[in-house]
């Protein structure tokens, strides 16, 4: 048998060893993962025994992170607008620049409260802005049927875990899943029909091959780079998510269009540049806005 406290010691040296600066208090929180017991109980009982389930547990996690495996994935979980999301090495982990569009997000739709509204997460993965979005709704007793979700991803396993937290979140009656490339389901099934309103939301990959590659180790080694990279200065995906919104629009031209895409904040004059060229003749008012750290993080597209 070992103690909390002898643990913890040789936990905290192995994780300095491989450079991670929060060392002791990195032990401690994997320690409470493992024993499911609170931090602050484990702080205060060192000398409790370990049972031998439990100190196997403690050191499997201290060796994964020692390899800066994420906390999201040796947890299985990451919180995110105050909402607990399920992530796998399938989704990219949801980060906080991103609540940014979730609040936009809300406030579109209930400046329209009332209407036909269709809100379509784009690469969903872990489902967690479209499931934040329809629980901020949900808080403010604005989740009304005339607003439907889908959310779409080109991975059948990143679109597991995205139906896991739906029914996590008691909304398996609200958001629709689609697997698909980018909005082509929309398209296909014309699902957008009947709707007066259609905001299309999206964190798809926006990382330079240059910025990719200067990325930290933990976000190489473990989230899909299918979720980062794209090509044209990061903005491929995005070209084709704009030339497929036009002929959503060009099929209703009557319905009100909005997109609230996530970016990285050097692009914020090249995606001004692809969006007036994609556009053409169509009428279009962009807003950026920045994310805490004060970068340019959120676009705001408006077909007029």
């Amino acid at each position: 048998m070992t103690t909390i406290s002898t643990e913890l010691a040789a936990a905290t040296r192995k994780l300095k060893g491989d450079d991670l600066e929060n060392a002791r208090f990195e032990a401690e929180i994997l320690l409470s993962l493992a024993t499911k017991k609170t931090r602050e109980t484990i702080l205060t009982h060192p000398e409790t025994e370990l049972s031998e389930d439990e100190a196997e547990t403690f050191r499997e996690f201290v060796s994964r992170r020692s390899k800066h495996e994420p906390f999201s994935h040796i947890s299985g979980e990451k919180e995110f607008m105050g909402f607990s999301f399920i992530v796998t090495t399938d989704t990219l982990i949801p980060r906080p620049e991103t609540e940014i569009l979730v609040e936009h997000a809300s406030a579109v739709a209930q400046k329209f409260e009332g209407k036909n509204i269709l809100i379509a997460d784009i690469g969903t993965g872990s489902g967690c802005i479209a499931i934040s979005t329809a629980n901020l709704l949900r808080e403010k007793h604005l989740l009304s049927p005339a607003t439907s979700f889908v959310a779409i991803d080109i991975s059948k396993e990143a679109l597991a875990v995205c139906r896991r937290n739906i029914g996590k979140h008691s909304l398996d009656g609200v958001i629709s899943v689609f697997n698909g490339d980018l909005l082509l389901p929309v398209i296909e099934k014309e699902i957008f029909q009947g709707n007066e309103v259609f905001i299309a939301l999206a964190n798809l990959p926006y990382l330079s091959a240059e910025i990719y590659a200067s990325s930290p180790k933990t976000v190489q080694d473990f989230e899909p780079k299918s979720a980062l990279f794209s090509k044209e200065q990061g903005l491929s995906h995005y070209r084709r998510l704009l030339e497929q919104i036009l002929q959503i629009k060009k099929a209703n031209p009557k319905m009100k269009i909005f997109a609230l895409l996530e970016i990285s904040p050097e692009q914020r004059d090249l995606f001004s540049n692809l969006a007036a060229s994609i556009m053409g003749d169509k009428k279009i008012k962009l807003d950026f806005f920045q994310d805490l750290a004060g970068k340019w993080r959120l676009v705001k597209l408006e077909i007029l």
